[in-house]
């Protein structure tokens, strides 16, 4: 080995011998072994599209509008005048819910959200029931 004071790196070049049985590195990081059926380089990435194809799944889109329903019928519910038609977005949003239940199954995802809708929509309807209920109070003596 030569020393040059100008590229204190040029011509090192370590032999194997000198760290025992370990590869060099060229060799150690640049190929890789998948489960022994062979050797890939990197950037080969035909084996993550294939496994990336077949996990595909669906959108539960009734248990999304469910959710968005739910929400809405929620925000609603809490308005003395609007229980009405609280009432009916939380019915139809709750009916979307039971149909986003069921086809999570099949799909593989969308069962939490549609849980969330069943939820935010029985919400919305027990507070619309609320206010049906408080306006009949209030409404009916005055007639």
């Amino acid at each position: 080995m030569t020393y040059d004071p100008n590229n204190p790196y040029a011509n090192q070049q370590q032999s194997p011998q000198q760290y025992g049985n370990q590869q060099p590195y060229g060799h150690q990081y640049g190929q890789y072994s998948i489960g022994g059926s062979g050797q890939y380089q990197y950037g080969d990435t035909s084996s993550y599209m294939n496994a990336a194809q077949s996990v595909q799944t669906k959108t539960n889109v009734m248990a999304i509008i469910s959710l968005v329903l739910g929400s809405v019928s929620f925000a609603l519910s809490f308005g003395v005048v609007l229980w009405l038609i609280s009432l009916l977005i939380g019915v139809a949003g709750l009916i979307l819910g039971f149909i986003g239940m069921s086809k999570a199954k099949s799909y593989g995802s969308g069962k939490g959200v549609a849980i969330a809708g069943i939820i935010t929509n029985a919400l919305g309807i027990l507070g619309s029931l609320f206010w049906a209920f408080m306006s009949l109070l209030l409404f009916v003596p005055l007639l």
